[in-house]
């Protein structure tokens, strides 16, 4: 049996043993998650086959494809992947390989694509899109009260999102004026007014209208911010090819208390006006005769009762006919007499057949000064009325209100990264050896920190090449977030500081500082480099803490820190570790053994295992390079 074979559309295409090598790499080792892939272009012979799995390669054919999925069977097991096509020779198409999972059908698909949009409205099945800006309030805004109540003791995975209240002083500046929106302001993002059981209500945002006064007010104390679940986009990604996900890190008591932090809320502007008249013309089908300029029919609507007073008039028709004709006499026209002052009179009385591109629509606005009664004119030559319209007079007094919207589109919350960074941001702060298995559909993530490097490898007692190794690639780490800010911490084994063999063990995140009551917000905190972490313990609700129940913290230094608890033994073998490179020939169930073990004895020394590479030589011997790192403590 061939140690791989590769089917495109179900058809097995053949290639040229020995000129396909591919690597395996221990992702416990590796900063980078990573696939099996060929390590150069290898080549697939032309035969009918290849032209019905991967297309015509006639160089005036229109149908080339350059990248096509495949299955692939690697030592009787399936994978999915992708074949790169680069060129066609003669006989041959060169070519790059690519396959690990169903995983590759989501990796470079964005985190925010998996998360859920649901709605405070119970039963809602039809949420209104989210939006920043709306021309009124919605509907299903008193929610907001009682929502996020239920979330507040819980944390993943019995809940996906949290409303943690967070401190953020003068957010919306300082010395704000008594009818700023703002001035009742808080300083605390997701506002609670509740008991030490619970118990209350989600401060909401409110406003009133006093018709008698011509009085609008808004009381704006509160923005509301979920936050998501650091674990959560792995739940969603995996759910949605019906995989699992496991391991120790994905049952952490820290890392189930973490939330990403994002700067986005929930919040809604719109304008809130006095109520509104509307001019309603009478609908019998006679219309008066113009006898002016052009012969027309027209309908006289005469409008009193209008307080004076500055107004902003609202203004929409929609006719039967196309509104771009030529003959004036066929022209559809609306004018306004009376005692106003018109700001734009010359969009008000202009012809409706003016609008560039011929609509059958005319909708618009203008302001208009009120000093007594009006009259309307309305210019139809077929005397009809409009398919629909409205004349709204809106007194020109209006406030910005901004209240909570309705809809959660969770994926908002969530830093711009696809799947395959998100991943990996995971690996480089909580040193997290990955692991894919296809059969069973899962994903396992486990803290290379528990993974005991001495146990069961597999004993090699054959004759081998090894080439002369090399002493421990970095004599120290430096263990950080994204940026220069964040506490950073030195590793080495002498505490001596040599430049050019340290490495930076760096992620995408950052810390949130806490002000010892709960998050302390800023723009600093915005412009800081990095995607922010904090920590939801139940017992501190609403509160964001500083640590877990059980002690963790997301600090870098100290005792059950990010160090001591998921890298501190770890880069003590990773600083001990001399590298070598060993090949030999091997069967198809030793090079499965070897790497299902990821470890290796050979002549009295333990290995652990970075990479193979292995290639097809002859019937069932294939050569194997092994890329190792000595265990020395």
């Amino acid at each position: 049996m061939s140690i791989i074979k590769i089917f495109a559309n179900n058809i097995e295409l053949n290639f040229q043993k020995d000129t396909l090598r591919l690597k395996k790499e221990n992702n416990s080792l590796s900063s980078e998650f990573k696939v099996t892939h060929s390590t150069a272009p290898f080549l697939i012979i032309e035969n009918e086959n290849t032209k019905k799995a991967l297309g015509s390669s006639d160089i005036t054919s229109i149908n080339k494809k350059k990248i096509i999925p495949v299955t692939v069977l690697e030592l009787g097991v399936k994978y999915y992947g992708e074949l790169q096509q680069l060129s066609v020779l003669n006989g041959f198409r060169k070519c790059n390989l690519k396959y690990n999972s169903e995983l590759l059908t989501v990796i470079n698909k964005k985190i925010s694509e998996f998360m859920p949009i649901v709605s405070v409205i119970p039963d809602e099945t039809d949420p209104e899109p989210f939006s920043e800006i709306s021309d009124s309030v919605l509907t299903g805004v008193s929610y907001w009260e009682t929502y996020p109540l239920p979330f507040l003791d819980k944390s993943f995975p019995e809940i996906r999102w949290q409303f943690p209240s967070m401190y953020w002083k003068n957010k919306f500046g300082t010395d704000l004026e008594l009818d700023d929106p703002w001035y009742l302001f808080q300083n605390y993002i997701n506002l609670f007014d509740i008991d030490e059981t619970l118990s209350g209500v989600f401060v909401e945002n409110t406003y009133d209208v006093d018709i008698v006064n011509s009085i609008i007010s808004v009381e704006q104390k509160n923005v509301a911010a979920p936050q998501v679940y650091l674990l959560s986009p792995l739940f969603y990604i995996f759910e949605s090819i019906n995989w699992k996900i496991k391991g120790d890190f994905v049952n952490h008591e820290l890392v189930k208390k973490i939330l990403f932090f994002s700067k986005n809320n929930n919040m809604c502007k719109t304008n809130l006006y006095l109520p509104t008249t509307d001019v309603i013309f009478d609908q019998p089908t006679w219309f008066e005769f113009s006898s002016g300029p052009y012969l027309n029919y027209r309908k006289n609507e005469n409008f009193t009762g209008l307080a004076p007073g500055n107004y902003i008039v609202f203004y929409y028709f929609e006719l039967q006919q196309d509104l771009s004709v030529s003959d004036a006499s066929k022209k559809i026209k609306l004018q306004i007499f009376g005692d106003i002052t018109i700001t734009a009179v010359d969009v008000w009385k202009r012809s409706f057949d003016d609008v560039n591109g011929g609509d059958n629509i005319v909708q618009g606005t203008f302001e208009v000064a009120v000093t007594g009664d009006l009259k309307f004119h309305y210019f139809n030559p077929q005397q009809q009325m409009p398919v629909d319209y409205y004349i709204r007079f809106t007194p020109d007094i209006s406030k910005e209100y901004t209240f909570m919207h309705p809809t959660l589109n969770l994926g908002r919350f969530l830093p711009e990264w696809s799947v395959g960074s998100y991943i990996n941001n995971l690996k480089n702060l909580f040193n997290l050896d990955v692991d894919i298995d296809d059969f069973k559909k899962t994903i396992t993530l486990n803290f290379n920190e528990n993974i005991d490097i001495n146990e069961k490898p597999v004993i090699i007692e054959k004759s081998m090449v090894r080439s002369s190794y090399d002493l421990a690639a970095n004599s120290s780490f430096v263990l950080k977030y994204a940026n220069n800010e964040d506490a950073s911490l030195f590793i080495s084994i002498n505490d001596i500081a040599v430049s050019s063999f340290t490495k930076e063990l760096h992620n995408g995140f950052k810390l949130v500082p806490n002000n010892e009551v709960t998050a302390n917000l800023s723009e600093d905190l915005e412009n800081k480099e990095g995607t922010g972490l904090m920590i939801y313990a139940p017992i501190n609700a609403p509160y964001i803490s500083n640590t877990t129940e059980e002690g963790y913290s997301l600090e870098m230094e100290g005792n059950k820190g990010i160090h001591d608890s998921f890298w501190k033994k770890w880069l003590k073998f990773r600083l001990s570790a001399s590298s070598c490179e060993i090949v030999g020939a091997f069967t198809e169930p030793e090079i499965a053994r070897i790497y299902k073990a990821k470890a290796i004895y050979l002549d009295n020394q333990r290995y652990r295992l970075v990479s193979i590479e292995f290639t097809e030589t002859s019937n069932k011997i294939n050569e194997l390079k092994m890329i190792l790192e000595s265990i020395n403590i």
